[in-house]
């Protein structure tokens, strides 16, 4: 781009001396004369203007890349424009059985990196009540699955034994689900946790060859 602009100085230069220097003689060179100190003018005044941008530019970078970090005046420290998206620790009750503890020692990392005390109390016990929650609904529904395992079992829905032989005939994994399925086993940990699971092994079989033995193992420990 500069020596695009130097071009244009250069041009318009040349323009403006021949202009000057030529003496018309007819009204064609008169009209030749004056198109030279226009266009002489036009390619300077670009020139300029180019260049002027360019420098202008260049100043409003440097500046940019010399601006310090915002601090926060009573921390004295520096303080980020944009912060961290916010995160959900996993909740464990040894380390999250204290409340007040943790959210004081998160605090504590928070401010000694880019958060004012304020918003890093904020965000410790947001954190905390997030983390919360996600644990409960864990325990919930691993609790759920308990009952449904224990229920399945109470009630003998499905016994291994029983389908042995039948079980061991197939080929593949496939066909054993479609067996299973077949069964039409009204339980719902039958129909939402070992079904599935054994879906999900069907689709690893179409990847990687025969799961027969896998299948057969899972509903062994039934």
């Amino acid at each position: 781009m500069g020596l695009i602009c130097a071009l244009m100085i250069v041009i318009g230069v040349i323009m403006l001396l021949n202009g000057f220097l030529m003496e018309p003689e007819s009204a064609m060179q008169q009209t030749v004369q004056y198109l030279s100190y226009i266009g002489g003018i036009i390619c300077l005044c670009d020139g300029f203007i180019v260049t002027a941008l360019m420098l202008l530019k260049d100043e409003l970078v440097k500046k940019q890349d010399t601006v310090p970090n915002n601090t926060d005046s009573s921390q004295g420290k520096k303080t980020s424009k944009t912060k961290e998206p916010l995160s959900i620790p996993e909740y464990n009750e040894t380390v999250f059985g204290n409340k007040e503890e943790w959210i004081s020692k998160r605090i504590i990392d928070l401010v000694n990196t880019t958060y004012s005390e304020s918003d890093a109390k904020v965000r410790a016990e947001t954190e905390y009540t997030l983390s919360k929650i996600e644990y409960e609904k864990k325990k919930k529904v691993s609790e759920n699955l308990d009952k449904q395992k224990a229920t399945f079992k109470d009630n003998k829905s499905f016994s291994y034994s029983e389908h042995e032989q039948v079980l061991s005939s197939f080929s593949n994994a496939k066909e054993i689900l479609q067996y299973l399925e077949s069964l039409n086993i009204q339980n719902d940990y039958f129909k939402d946790t070992i079904l599935n699971s054994i879906k999900d092994i069907v689709e690893i079989e179409r990847l990687y060859g025969n799961q027969k033995e896998d299948v057969l193992k899972k509903l062994k420990e039934l």
